[in-house]
């Protein structure tokens, strides 16, 4: 099967070979370390060729096909240059709604290397939730949606973008924490939870385990806020004919809820509290007093979106923003 080779995969490749050093490379591209790394991984994949070795201590060097290889990507990078100059004249502005989780930890990181290459487009974020932001493509409101989750719209077209993974947390002196591994039960039954604001798309916790073959089980662990501090999760299965039958309910001590990610994190570390967030929201995350919980059955995947309207014209600045955003490996 082949794979796609990208320009940010040619050019952390061509940084690396260039300083040595794929640390170097992960600064001069705006990523982080591990983003580079994998970019690395994915172009040797994509070509079935070993493009470095490491020599004494950190630095790394060319092999003879990555030596190759160095000479092609800098001339394609370098004509890909001289096309951008062409293009750093397009003006426009772009109003873009964009939800909580990518406005605040996906589109700081990428919008500097939009910017750098098309200066004089300007940018307006709109923060809001999912719903709304489809509201507001539909409406002119907003030229591009950025969502988590599809959304319900037969006006709009929508274009999967990027694949975020929903993750359990604790505190470093949880009990928990000392587990390797811990099951279900041990999250859901007898833990107290610190909980996202109702409209918040992490609020409900989702757990994939698969069984038998083709046989795919997936269960559903809705919350239900009941008041007085105490929440209920029902239990869902869907069987390989997607007959749902329902489980056990639990219900566990639950007395606070935020809608800030970050006062989400803070409160886990500082209490005995499980919290149930997204992976890219602690991508980020700098406090070393958060574990996260490696649960047996598996974990719930979700997806971004890019949302366009199907019938409106779009501006040469937004067709090359939709462009440059749909084709950026996060």
């Amino acid at each position: 099967m082949s794979r796609r080779i990208t320009l940010k995969q040619l050019n952390v490749f061509v940084e690396t070979a260039m300083n040595k050093s794929i640390t170097i490379a992960a600064e001069k591209c705006y990523i982080t370390q591990p983003s580079a790394s994998k970019a690395i991984l994915q172009l040797e994949e994509a070509l079935q060729k070993v493009l470095f070795e490491r020599g004494a201590g950190k630095e790394i060097s060319l092999t003879y096909e990555g030596e190759l290889l160095f000479v092609e990507a800098k001339s394609i990078l370098d004509r890909v240059s001289e096309l951008i100059k062409d293009k750093e004249n397009i003006t426009g502005k772009i109003v873009i709604g964009a939800s909580v989780t990518i406005c605040d930890y996906v589109l700081p990181k990428i919008l500097p290397q939009f910017q750098k290459l098309f200066p004089k487009i300007n940018i307006r974020i709109e923060r809001v939730l999912s719903d709304r932001i489809r509201y507001y493509v539909e409406n002119a409101v907003c030229d591009i949606g950025l969502v988590e989750g599809r959304v319900i719209s037969r006006e709009l077209e929508q274009t999967l973008w990027k694949e975020d993974r929903i993750e359990i947390i604790c505190a470093k002196n949880h009990e928990l924490a000392k587990k390797d591994k811990v099951s279900l039960e041990e999250v859901l039954v007898g833990q107290n939870w610190v909980l996202w604001h109702h409209d918040m798309g992490t609020r409900d916790i989702y757990i994939q385990t698969k069984g038998r073959e083709k046989l795919t089980q997936s269960f559903g662990f809705g919350a239900e806020d009941l008041g007085n501090g105490l929440l209920k999760f029902s239990e869902v299965a869907w069987d390989n004919q997607e007959s749902i039958t329902r489980a056990s309910t639990n219900y566990i001590s639950s007395s606070i809820v935020f809608d800030s990610a970050e006062a989400i994190k803070n409160y886990v570390a500082n209490s005995n509290f499980l919290a149930s967030l997204s992976k890219t929201m602690l991508d980020n995350t700098l406090c070393n007093d958060i574990k996260i919980l490696n649960v047996e059955g598996g974990y719930q995947t979700r997806d971004f979106y890019i949302l366009k309207h199907k019938q409106r014209f779009f501006s040469q600045a937004s067709d090359v923003f939709l462009d440059w955003i749909s084709n950026y490996n996060l």
